[in-house]
């Protein structure tokens, strides 16, 4: 039998639960922007709000950018996507959403791991946008 071939199970499983540790990563680190969504937009399009940023971690490359028929087609399976594509462009199109919900989500998350640290007596080194402190 030839070893160089052979993969372990726990080999095979790697990647994928690799895959499992980040998305439930992603998903703990949105919950609060995904609650919020919820009250303001149809669950279905929270729902491809969170397998689209899913599929955007997954597919991006700092050299390629992604059409959106290429998000859709990643989105779920490639036999669905132009429903994809679809749903993903009613999310951008809803009018009962914008992009602040998600900066104001990821900015409430510095500042509490910011104040975390601090009450800890750990050193904190905080780089703004823009080079306004608050």
């Amino acid at each position: 039998m030839n070893t160089t071939t052979k993969q372990t199970n726990s080999e095979q499983e790697w990647p994928h639960s690799v895959g499992l540790f980040y998305q439930q990563r992603l998903t703990e680190f949105t919950l609060e922007i995904l609650q919020e969504l919820t009250a303001l937009i149809d669950v279905r399009l929270v729902r491809t709000f969170s397998q689209l940023l899913i599929t955007l971690l997954r597919f991006r490359h700092r050299n390629n950018g992604l059409l959106l028929s290429e998000l859709g087609e990643h989105l779920l399976s490639a036999r669905q996507a132009p429903a994809d594509t679809k749903r993903i462009s009613n999310l951008l199109r809803c009018p009962h959403w914008n992009h602040t919900l998600i900066q104001k989500g990821i900015q409430a998350k510095a500042r509490t791991f910011y104040e975390q640290l601090h009450q800890q007596g750990q050193p904190v080194l905080v780089l703004w946008p823009g080079g306004r402190c608050r």
